[in-house]
């Protein structure tokens, strides 16, 4: 029991700090700034986690269970193919937002009468909570090819060799995996819930703040792949 914390509490960081990486949260944040809302956010961390730790599992199952390593060529085709997603992500926002109108919406309360910034989509987003919610294959695949590419192999399965027993790797993997769930839920909750603000109190700084989103996740991936190369 007392050699079993310690190598929980590695899974458990180092997920906690890979989940982190720049082009996981880049992917989100851009998945996540098209919704706008925490409990999307939550929603859609929680399916990316899902893929990324899926994928782990099987990567480590091919490793163990029949000795099979990924080829050093498909991880690097897996590098470029994530660098190609942010720049498409980052596309894919500018041209969403775009498309939005903004316009003066008037209510009254009383004898008092408010005017704010508004867009279509915002003021329809009600409408179409439910429809989104259900769209949850995008952040799955995201991760799915997160955890296939980059260094989740390796801070997920290096620790782990040290340990001979299939269950005690298993049970090491599944902590890693929710230490990376529990981090970027974190993370996509806390973004969502200060974008829904601005799209409260000021829907126009939150177009050009999506804006500035989607030029981030291109930039990055345009490093991604020049990395890559």
């Amino acid at each position: 029991m007392l050699d079993l914390l310690p190598m929980l509490s590695l899974g458990l960081g180092l997920g906690l700090v890979h989940a982190l990486d720049a082009d996981h949260v880049m992917a989100i944040s851009a998945l996540n700034s098209e919704q706008g809302r925490s409990q999307k956010g939550l929603f859609f961390s929680s399916y990316w986690a899902l893929g990324h730790g899926v994928m782990i599992a099987l990567v480590a199952i091919l490793l163990f269970a029949f000795g099979w390593v990924i080829p050093a060529q498909f991880t690097h085709i897996a590098e470029m193919a994530v660098g190609l997603l942010l720049v498409v992500l980052g596309v894919s926002l500018l041209f969403s937002f775009k498309a939005k109108q903004i316009q003066l919406d008037q209510h009254s309360h009383g004898n008092v009468t408010h005017s704010h910034w508004h867009s279509r989509q915002h003021l329809q987003s009600q409408k179409n909570d439910a429809r989104a919610l259900t769209k949850t294959h995008k952040p799955v695949l995201v991760g799915l090819l997160h955890g296939f590419a980059g260094s989740a192999p390796a801070i997920a399965l290096i620790p782990a060799l040290a340990y001979g027993e299939f269950s005690l790797i298993a049970l090491y993997l599944l902590t890693f995996s929710m230490g990376v769930m529990l981090a970027m839920i974190c993370f996509s909750v806390g973004f969502c819930y200060c974008q829904d603000m601005l799209n409260r109190r000021y829907a126009l700084m939150a177009k050009y703040q999506a804006k500035i989103i989607g030029l981030t996740s291109m930039t990055v991936g345009g490093f991604w792949l020049s990395q890559a190369v």
